[in-house]
C-alpha cells in the first residue's frame, strides 16, 4: 500500500521565502507554528516519520507585474521530483487571474518539457470564462486540476462555492479536479458534488478536523469513499496530520481507500 499526501509542499527555504513566520495561514490550526526551513532531504526523512511514502508537490504562483511574488517556479518543483522520483509527484503552479495565456503556456511547458504531473491554481472564481483556456489545455494534456479553495463564507458565487465547480466539471467532464480544502465550511455541497460528478475529488486538507466538518468524514466512510483524498496541506499543518486522520472514526477499508487507493487511481500508477 502506497501512503500519499496529496498536498505537502517541503519546506526548504526556496519554498518558505514566500511564506514568512508572521503569514496569515499559520495561525490556522491550533498549535502549529511556521515549521522553519529545512533540507528537501529533511523533508523526505520527515515523510518517513509519518509513514508517508510520497507527498504531491502542488506548485504555487502568485504573479504581479510580471514575477513570481509568492510561491516558486515550476522548475524548482521539477528539481525536487528530479531528486525524489519515488517520493514527490510535481504538479505545476500557474497564476490564473493575471495572464491566462501566459498561464497556459506554462502549463503546456510544465508538463510537455519538465514532466509534471498536473496543475494547481487558486481561482477566485473556478467557472470564470477566463479560466477555460487553462482547462481545456489541462484536458489536451491528460493532467488533473487541482483547485485551491478557501474557507471563504458569507458571498454567494465565492471561490468556495460547489455550484461553480460543479459548472466546470459538467463543461470538462473528461477533466478530473481536485477540490482542495473542501471539508469546510460547506461540506454537505462538496460531498454532493463529488457524490454527483464522476469527474470530482475532494480533500479536506487542514479543515477535514474541523468543527462541522462531521458530514465529510461522515460521507468520506461510504458514500464518497472513492472520491476522497488524504492531504495534510503541508508546511500551514503538521506532517503528522495523518496520525488525527487515522483517529477520525473511518474503518480500516475507508482509510486505505484515502490515504493509498483513490490517489494511486488518479495518479495512474
Amino acid at each position: 500500500m502506497t501512503v500519499t499526501d496529496f498536498r505537502a509542499r517541503p519546506n526548504t527555504s526556496e519554498y518558505m521565502a514566500a511564506y514568512p513566520p508572521d503569514y496569515d495561514f499559520f495561525d490556522l490550526v491550533p498549535g502549529h507554528d511556521h515549521p522553519g526551513t529545512d533540507t528537501l532531504e529533511a523533508f523526505v526523512s520527515a515523510l518517513d516519520d509519518v509513514g508517508v511514502d510520497r507527498a504531491v508537490f502542488t506548485g504555487r504562483q502568485t504573479v504581479e507585474d510580471g514575477r513570481v511574488v509568492r510561491g516558486v517556479t515550476n522548475d524548482y518543483v521539477a528539481d525536487c521530483v528530479d531528486r525524489y522520483p519515488d517520493r514527490l509527484v510535481g504538479f505545476a503552479g500557474v497564476d490564473c487571474e493575471t495572464d491566462v495565456v501566459a498561464a497556459t503556456r506554462e502549463l503546456e511547458r510544465a508538463v510537455r518539457d519538465l514532466d509534471l504531473s498536473g496543475v494547481s491554481f487558486d481561482p477566485t472564481s473556478p467557472d470564470a470564462r477566463t479560466n477555460y483556456p487553462l482547462y481545456a489545455k489541462a484536458a489536451e494534456l491528460d493532467v488533473p486540476v487541482v483547485l485551491t479553495l478557501g474557507p471563504n463564507v458569507g458571498t454567494v458565487g465565492d471561490s468556495h462555492d460547489a455550484a461553480r465547480v460543479d459548472r466546470v466539471a459538467t463543461d470538462f467532464p473528461d477533466l478530473t479536479f481536485v477540490c482542495s480544502h473542501a471539508a469546510w465550511p460547506r461540506p454537505t455541497e462538496f460531498v454532493a458534488l463529488a457524490y454527483r460528478r464522476p469527474n470530482v475529488y475532494i480533500d479536506g486538507s487542514i479543515y477535514q478536523f474541523f468543527p462541522g466538518a462531521e458530514p465529510f468524514v461522515a460521507a468520506a466512510e461510504d458514500l464518497i469513499r472513492e472520491k476522497v483524498l488524504y492531504a495534510s496541506a503541508f508546511p500551514f499543518d503538521s506532517l503528522d496530520a495523518i496520525e488525527r486522520f487515522r483517529a477520525l472514526p473511518l474503518s480500516d477499508a475507508a482509510t486505505e481507500a484515502i490515504v493509498s487507493e483513490n490517489a494511486s487511481r488518479l495518479l495512474d500508477d
